[in-house]
């Protein structure tokens, strides 16, 4: 069970998306605009495959290994779902990821058990980052707050000594 729960911390959470670059040569019409633009689109696309990779990875360790379920056949499924999501244009695949999953994986397991490994692998991957940022946020808000009245009393106070 504590190999699973590194397994899971390890897969478990997003690699940092970072999408800005800056894509120029040294002097135009070298040639050397056109590598460098490829050479960010295959970055990009090795980025987002180690995504889905790991994604898949976080809910491969959610299902028991007593079911002899590679993870192969849960990084298809998972793929297939995200295709089938994203071309049924809905928000975060809600549903088709899951009908799809239970679909091409349903047939080796119980489809609560892949519900259930599917409903907490959504928890996992997007409750639990938005907890972090909501907490995060609001003790960063309640810090600034209290730093702005701290500043404003002391104005007012330094205001009515200089009338006094």
């Amino acid at each position: 069970m504590a190999f699973h729960a590194a397994r899971l911390a390890a897969l478990g959470f997003p690699l940092p998306c970072c999408t800005s670059y800056t894509l120029r040569s040294d002097s135009p019409g070298n040639g050397a605009s056109g590598y460098y633009a490829s050479l960010a689109l295959s970055h990009r696309f090795a980025r987002a495959s180690c995504v889905v990779l790991l994604s898949a990875g976080a809910l491969y360790v959610l299902f028991p290994e007593t079911t002899g379920l590679s993870y192969f056949e849960v990084v298809i499924a998972f793929v297939c779902g995200i295709v089938a999501g994203a071309l049924g244009q809905v928000p975060g695949a809600l549903g088709v990821l899951e009908a799809t999953v239970v679909l091409l994986i349903g047939h080796r397991l119980p489809a609560g058990v892949v519900l259930s490994a599917l409903v907490t692998f959504r928890a996992i991957y997007y409750l639990l980052p938005l907890i972090a940022a909501a907490t995060v946020l609001g003790t960063w808000e309640a810090h600034h707050r209290a730093h702005m009245a701290r500043t404003s009393i002391a104005r007012h106070r330094e205001t009515a000594l200089n009338e006094f």
